[in-house]
């Protein structure tokens, strides 16, 4: 492989220079919410023409440019009118796209996605049409199966649902230019996902048992010879030990690529192109290649930027072209592109142009024990000067079934320009940790989960780096949840909370969840039971809450219905406690709008200096 030669360009984007050379103390708010400017970077399989997603004001857009155009134009491929889901290269003329909205449907706001195609140019958009089932109504929103790379005029679609199964989508070939389709898979029996190798031919279903008390997930492999499905394997959709297909390997379509799980019943199984590495220092996750020239551009280009995590994003089909992303936790997220036959390396973007020269935290990997001597792994950032009793912010994730990682993240820079140590506890429940640390946290929204969240606010204290009487508790989604539980919970541990987007009110989930059949997971999580919920319900224990609570969320969130605030916030005024509502119109659960997100942080900004008085 030639040598790699560092050349520095960029993709149609200043620097502004108001910014650069900042210290972050002095950047406002809104510079740290903006959505990324530049993200998700794909080349064409030719290796000529790179598609991304940029943010300008308070739309996104498709944009796609031509690497062999020295003038750098760009063309805008989608009007910003929706969000994007994905999108991706059907073949070197046409980029596949998945955008959605959000539609009242009976008493329901749902997110309705399409899927599409356009030329590198603009024209000739068109979008495949989903037809609605019996009852009148989307249950399941379209998907990508396979690109199909030795037909390059057609694709496989999951458009329309089975009419007599709950979300069992059938398979379609689709041509990509006039959006005439051919039925390749029935789907009388109820399988909820299918998995095709990279030339069309379907492997994998699978399904979900309705009604079951375990046994819920079927694994189903194609039989080569007679093309017949075959139940391989029943499990708990919980379990340990169910195989979790994620993909066919591109190398050999026989092979099923999975994660975790045993291979009991798999006749062959399992060889991975990038092997996940967990670095037990940072608690990163990175990429080791078994290709080695994938594996000698990750090194070679990690040397040249020094503190930057590499990962390939992107390549063209022949592997001459690679797309890399550089990552570190207090540098926004950049791109660049590698050309494996003359070696060059060239600067495209940076996420957050306007922050890539401010003095930004670093995130560090610290451990702490909990209330029953259990290690719980964290992130803990600090300001560039104080590092002693300092208000703090429990900053707590999504999922709960995520967690937080090693990378740049603009709303902990903002809170630590501001004097605030973070500490982002990965609690049990957290992904990315093993099965014990994850399956630790089943039913126990409310409890354990929030145990070691608080737990991790006495060690700050304990440590000496958070004065006790200036914590304050913030999250989005579960992490929203965990705020206003926290402040019942332990009322006099935080000073304040902040629950964005939150599920407050378990009663009135059951009864959501309950009118979409989805039922199940509540109970799997302990909370079918009336009084068990209202006990973890925050929205019923506000009596015990002492501290200030401010209350975000948007009007359109499909995930989290805006009631759930609504009601908290009820409850906190009709129990005289001190609450703060902001409540958006339209908007979504996901950081997708730009408006919305500069009056979150900047609200947060204000709230919290109003309660932890940072600069004292």
């Amino acid at each position: 492989m030639t040598r790699i030669a560092f050349m520095l360009t960029l993709l149609g984007m200043a620097l502004p220079s108001s910014v650069l050379g900042k210290s972050s103390s002095t950047i406002a708010a809104e510079e740290f919410a903006k959505l990324p400017r530049f993200s998700s970077p794909v080349i064409s399989p030719n290796g000529r023409y790179l598609a991304a997603k940029m943010s300008n004001g308070d739309k996104s857009y498709l944009v796609m440019k031509d690497l062999q155009d020295a003038d750098g134009k760009l063309t805008k491929l989608s009007d910003g009118k929706y969000y994007i889901n994905w999108f991706g290269w059907a073949n070197n003329e046409r980029l596949l796209l998945s955008v959605r909205k959000n539609r009242k449907i009976r008493k329901y706001v749902l997110t309705v996605s399409t899927i599409g195609s356009v030329k590198i140019d603009g024209s000739e958009p068109i979008f495949y049409k989903a037809k609605p089932n019996r009852d009148g109504y989307f249950k399941r929103n379209p998907g990508l199966v396979s690109l199909m790379i030795d037909d390059p005029d057609h694709v496989l679609l999951t458009l329309d649902d089975s009419r007599n199964n709950w979300a069992a989508p059938i398979v379609h070939k689709v041509n990509l230019k006039t959006g005439k389709r051919e039925r390749v898979q029935d789907n009388p029996t109820g399988v909820s996902h299918w998995i095709a190798d990279q030339y069309g031919e379907l492997k994998v279903g699978l399904r979900y048992e309705r009604g079951a008390k375990g046994k819920a997930v079927e694994l189903l492999l194609k039989d080569k010879e007679t093309n017949d499905w075959k139940l391989v394997q029943t499990a708990d959709y919980f379990d340990e030990d169910r195989i979790r297909p994620v993909r066919v390997s591109p190398e050999d379509s026989n092979i099923l690529l999975v994660d975790g799980g045993k291979s009991k019943g798999l006749d062959e199984f399992s060889r991975f192109d990038g092997l996940v590495k967990f670095d037990t220092r940072t608690m990163s996750l990175g990429d080791d290649y078994q290709d080695k020239d994938y594996q000698r551009i990750k090194d070679d280009v990690e040397f040249l930027l020094a503190d930057d995590d590499v990962h390939i994003v992107s390549r063209s089909r022949d592997k001459s072209v690679f797309v890399l992303q550089a990552q570190r936790s207090n540098k926004p997220d950049r791109y660049f592109v590698f050309n494996s036959e003359n070696g060059q390396l060239t600067y495209l973007a940076s996420e957050y142009p306007e922050l890539e020269k401010s003095i930004l935290s670093k995130k560090q990997a610290v451990y702490y024990l909990a209330r029953d001597n259990y290690e719980v792994p964290a992130y803990l950032s600090l300001p560039e000067k104080k590092t002693e009793n300092l208000p703090a912010v429990i900053l707590v994730h999504g999922g709960p079934n995520a967690r937080h990682y090693a990378d740049f993240d603009p709303m902990v820079q903002m809170l630590v320009s501001r004097g605030y140590a973070v500490l982002q506890p990965q609690f049990r429940g957290s992904i990315g940790f093993g099965d014990a640390h994850r399956m630790a946290g089943k039913k126990q929204w409310g409890k354990l989960m929030q145990d070691d969240v608080a737990d991790g606010a006495s060690w700050l204290v304990n440590e000496g780096i958070a004065d006790k009487a200036r914590i304050c508790i913030v999250g989005g989604s579960y992490g929203g949840y965990a705020a206003a539980m926290g402040l019942s919970k332990d009322p006099d541990l935080y000073k304040c909370g902040v629950s964005i987007n939150g599920v407050l009110d378990f009663p009135l989930l059951r009864r959501e969840i309950r009118d979409l059949s989805l039922y199940k997971g509540l109970r799997r999580e302990g909370l079918n039971d009336s009084e068990e919920a209202e006990q973890v319900s925050p929205v019923h224990q506000a009596e015990r809450i002492k501290a200030p609570l401010m209350l975000f969320h948007v009007k359109g969130d499909t995930v989290a219905n805006v009631e759930h605030s609504r009601r908290m916030n009820d409850a906190m005024l009709a129990k005289d406690k001190s609450v703060e509502y902001i409540e958006l119109k339209g908007g979504e659960h996901w950081r997708t709008n730009n408006e919305q997100e500069i009056e979150k942080f900047q609200a947060v900004d204000r709230f919290l200096k109003t309660h932890l008085d940072p600069a004292n």
